[in-house]
């Protein structure tokens, strides 16, 4: 019985576990088994870090499925602009490799770190999330160009996969495929598929900072305008309702104790002076 403890335990080590998920890869034959420069990390629960040598190639769940993948958000125009919202910036390295700092850790003239930064761990929880808030800030961006004509007067057809990349983000709001819809960018088969799941997120975007962050958060008149439109049930709109009050409530404390620090710091500066 005490062995069958201890094998059940080291099934359940993070080096086991990840191993699991590379082989689960090896078996999908999205890497070879003799791509030993291809590893795979435990970050957290349901999180496991894609190497391919020395960098990050994307974040996997347990069953191999990806999460996010870097290299098309590296890729895109708009990275450094929404690593900018998130608070980091990346630095190539002389050895090719990208780094991610904190933002507040670069010299704003030169663009490089300052004495003594140092990069996020790359197998940390902080970097996973920091490549998940990027996403968040990238999807945000893009859903913002593609309800705007481009330069020709022509809106551009929404994607599935660019929709359901904008679902996993959580950047998607309901006024959103409204725009999408008018505009012919998505049918309704789509707009229907995709409210429902908007539907299932809004009370989890009405508390996320990062649209705070941005000035872009959930709006009591916002809210009322989706139940008025029959885009919100009852259930979810007082739910909602209820979630934003709370929200705000936390949000004026915060301002106030912002403003009381600032007062404090004013007065005892002019005792210096």
């Amino acid at each position: 019985m005490t062995k069958q403890i201890e094998n059940i335990q080291e099934q359940n080590t993070p080096e086991a576990r990840a191993k699991k998920v590379r082989d689960i890869l090896v078996q999908k034959k999205v890497i070879k088994d003799a791509e030993k420069d291809m590893t795979i990390h435990y970050i957290k629960e349901g999180v496991f870090a894609w190497f391919a040598g020395k960098t990050v190639a994307g974040f996997l769940k347990e069953n191999g499925e990806s999460i996010i993948m870097l290299l098309p958000l590296g890729e895109s125009p708009k990275f450094d602009q929404a690593a900018f919202l998130a608070g980091y910036r990346e630095i190539k390295q002389n050895n090719g490799i990208y780094d991610m700092y904190h933002i507040q850790d670069i010299n704003e003239k030169t663009g490089q770190p300052k004495p003594g930064a140092k990069p996020l761990d790359q197998t940390s929880v902080e970097y996973f999330q920091a490549w998940m808030d990027i996403g968040f800030y990238l999807s945000k961006l893009t859903i913002e160009i593609w309800k705007h004509q481009d330069s020709e007067g022509v809106f551009h057809k929404a994607t599935e996969g660019m929709i359901h990349t904008f679902w996993y983000t959580k950047t998607l709001r309901i006024r959103d495929i409204e725009s999408f819809l008018k505009n012919k960018q998505i049918d309704k088969k789509m707009f229907d598929q995709t409210l429902k799941t908007i539907q299932s997120q809004i009370i989890g975007q009405i508390s996320d900072e990062r649209f705070e962050r941005i000035g872009d958060e959930i709006t009591f008149d916002e809210l009322r305008d989706y139940y008025e439109k029959g885009f919100l049930d009852k259930n979810i709109y007082e739910r909602a309702i209820k979630t934003l009050g709370e929200v705000e409530g936390k949000r004026m404390e915060r301002n106030k104790k912002k403003e009381a620090l600032k007062e404090k710091t004013k007065g005892e500066l002019k005792k210096v002076r």
